[in-house]
């Protein structure tokens, strides 16, 4: 899975928030802040990701168990999802 094309993100005032482009804006009504978890998934989404992928990306760069990266990748993978910005992939 990866994040469609057409969402940049970007560091507004401080905060971390995607951003839709062309067609993608009517994908996206309104912005989406992420928090520094989030920031960092979104970051590997850019490429094939798989949810093990995450986890581990997850628990390099933060110190968290894999059980609860595991919970965060969940929630924010289903988030992308019910939001339409996710490729699923080959």
């Amino acid at each position: 899975m990866k994040v469609k094309d057409g969402f940049l993100l970007r560091e507004i005032a401080g905060e971390h928030i995607v951003v839709p482009i062309g067609e993608r804006v009517v994908d996206l009504n309104g912005l989406l802040t992420l928090n520094a978890t989030a920031r960092v998934l979104w970051e590997e989404l850019a490429t094939e990701q798989t949810e093990d992928d995450l986890v581990e990306a997850l628990t390099e760069r933060f110190e968290v168990s894999p059980e609860v990266a595991r919970a965060d990748v969940s929630d924010f993978v289903s988030l992308l999802a019910d939001k339409g910005l996710l490729d699923a992939g080959a």
